[in-house]
């Protein structure tokens, strides 16, 4: 005889790998000690709109952002973590209303950055370039 408790669902296996652009990075102190709330947007196709991926982490990321000493706003990163959730909509407690997400959420738990996921930080504002002109090339015979 077979029960519903004896079925594996295999959530476990939910792992899932993306990359995106960091919109919020914060070191928190919670009940538990400090973690890192991590904010990244991505597309999930070309020419789409943006979805966020939520991260809570007190593992390696937070690690590596104590230790950069940078803000990562605009910084591309490529996680691995499990699916723990997927929202549209929210609770405001203000209103007592259910209201939309401006961008669907995701949630990841155990996310690692894998070796070479840390991408470029964003661009700095290039400022006064001087840019040198082109030489003057001569014709070939």
């Amino acid at each position: 005889m077979t029960t519903s408790n004896d079925k594996k669902t295999f959530a476990d296996f939910n792992a899932l790998t993306i990359t995106g652009r960091v919109s919020f990075a914060e070191l928190v102190v919670g009940q538990y000690g400090e973690f890192l709330s991590l904010t990244l947007l991505s597309e999930l196709v070309n020419d789409a709109e943006a979805i966020s991926i939520k991260i809570n982490s007190n593992n390696g990321l937070l690690d590596t952002f104590i230790k950069s000493n940078r803000d990562w706003t605009g910084r591309t990163i490529t996680v691995t973590g499990h699916l723990s959730g997927f929202s549209e909509t929210y609770f405001d407690k203000k209103t007592g209303k259910t209201e939309y997400r401006r961008r669907p959420e995701l949630k990841l738990t155990n996310a690692v950055v894998l070796s070479g996921g840390y991408g470029a930080y964003k661009k700095d504002d290039a400022g006064d370039v001087v840019i040198d002109k082109a030489p003057a090339l001569e014709p070939v015979a």
